[in-house]
């Protein structure tokens, strides 16, 4: 995953953000939210337009949610919790698709 960011542009700010920083990207109209350790950035954009840039450590959670399994440090009740203390709530069968993503991740990452 290193060199890969996406770039995060507004009108008042040009910046590249590493696939490394990303806890999750979400879709929030015509926005996308990306969640980072650091805070929450906003931006017009399609998910469908930076969506293909993501490597296999991204799963996608919901039609418009992404996932950066990396960041995961434990699933439980529907609650995705990340390394630095924030979560992400999802429902049920979007929960158990990103659990079994998660867990195919680890073995993927244990067995190379």
């Amino acid at each position: 995953m290193e060199g890969r960011y996406i770039v995060y542009k507004t009108n008042k700010v040009v910046r590249r953000v590493s696939f490394d920083e990303i806890l999750y990207v979400e879709s929030e109209g015509r926005q996308i939210r990306l969640e980072t350790e650091c805070g929450t950035l906003l931006y017009y954009e399609k998910i469908s337009a930076i969506a293909p840039s993501f490597d296999d450590s991204f799963c996608r959670a919901m039609s418009y949610c992404y996932i950066n399994l990396s960041k995961v440090r434990l699933m439980s009740g529907g609650i995705v919790n990340f390394g630095c203390g924030k979560a992400l709530v999802l429902g049920r069968d979007s929960f158990l698709r990103a659990k079994r993503e998660y867990y195919n991740y680890l073995r993927r990452s244990i067995q190379s």
